[in-house]
This record gives C-alpha cells, structure tokens and sequence, in this order.
C-alpha cells in the first residue's frame, strides 16, 4: 500500500499549505484522490488560480519509506493576467536584500480569537523561518509561535495566534494594547539566525 504527502505547494506564487487524501491506497488499484488547499487565500489576494506548483512524495504506507518523489506545475486560463509583483500594505518588520517580512494585519473576533498576520518574501536561495520571542501583550507574556518555512523563491502569508501563556485560552484585542516580541529570520536548514528586530504592534497601526 501506499501514500501520498504533499512536501510544497504554491498557488500563483505563493506557498500555502496543502494536503492529500490519498493514503493507504491498495497495491493493484485505481484511486481517485484531490489534493486541498486549506490556507486561506484571500489574505494572498487570489482570487484566481493561475500557476500551480506541486512537490509531493510516494511513501510505503506501513514503513514510511520513500519510494518517489515528484515535481509537476500547471497553469490555467487566468495565468496570463495574474499580477504578481505588488506585496501587499502593512508595516515593515525585516528587510534584506533577498527577504522582505510584514505584518498584514493584528486583529480579533469573539468567534476567533486574536491572530497576527506577516507576509514573508523570500528571495534567496535558502528556506526560511520566522520566531517570535519574548512576546507579550501590555507587559504579561503570552504565546505566539511561528510554524511554518518559506521555500526559496516563494512567498508566503503566515497567521498565527495568540494565547495566554498559562492556560492557552484566547486572547482578545482592546483599544490601546500593544503587543511587543523579538522577530528572527533564519535559515530553515541550520537554524542561523539572519536578521533580529524587537517589534512593537498595536491594532491602530492597521
């Protein structure tokens, strides 16, 4: 039997997170699958697919062990009026010659929670990461962790959310807070740290 996991997936340049529901798939058989997109692209601003980019690995479903790995990309009708060269507003945390981070958007709901939004353009040869550090809203630490890597060559919305330290409860924005962290880019296979800025945020500077 076998798998299928999506290692990258890029929507019109930008690297989302995507996943297969093709696992343990029968030796001698013939499965349907889709593969899902489950970032939310309207902080991409895309509305339509144009240029998909797909990396993704055959496993042995029992060991885990490699059998194949794959790189496909496909274009749609929409791929010759896509816009790619504008990033989108926000505020200016890092900036190199080969990478760009901004937040986006720091807001919250009821329903939600309170999320941070960053946008990372990676021009380098090398995958990246971002980490927060020494977070804390009005003074009180708090939780705030940055999972994802950005290939070479793509760019990326990263959200994440916020939670009390302790019992990881939501957290939910009022007038005035202000949110202050350490924010390092760093180089995804060693772990070197490229840049380092203390920042602060408040939802008025949205």
């Amino acid at each position: 039997d076998i798998t299928l996991d999506v290692d990258q997936l890029s929507i019109n340049g930008w690297q989302v997170d995507g996943w297969c529901d093709l696992y343990q798939v029968e030796s001698h058989s013939i499965t349907i699958g889709t593969i899902e997109c489950s970032s939310d692209l309207s902080f991409c601003g895309v509305s339509d697919v144009g240029q998909v980019d797909l990396d993704f690995s055959i496993r042995d479903a029992d060991t885990y062990e490699d059998l194949a790995a794959v790189c496909t990309s496909f274009s749609t009708s929409a791929a010759d009026s896509l816009d790619l060269a504008s990033p989108p507003d926000g505020i200016t945390l890092l900036e190199g010659s080969d990478f760009l981070v901004r937040a986006v958007s720091f807001s919250s709901s009821v329903y939600n929670g309170t999320w941070l939004c960053l946008y990372l353009e990676n021009n380098s040869l090398l995958g990246l990461f971002l980490e927060a550090s020494h977070a804390r809203l009005n003074g009180q630490p708090i939780e705030l962790w940055f999972w994802d890597s950005t290939a070479p060559g793509s760019r990326r919305i990263l959200t994440e959310y916020l939670y009390d330290e302790d019992t990881y409860d939501d957290i939910l924005l009022e007038p005035g807070d202000v949110l202050t962290f350490d924010l390092s880019i760093c180089d995804y296979d060693t772990g070197a740290v490229l840049a380092t800025q203390n920042i602060s945020l408040s939802p008025e500077d949205f």
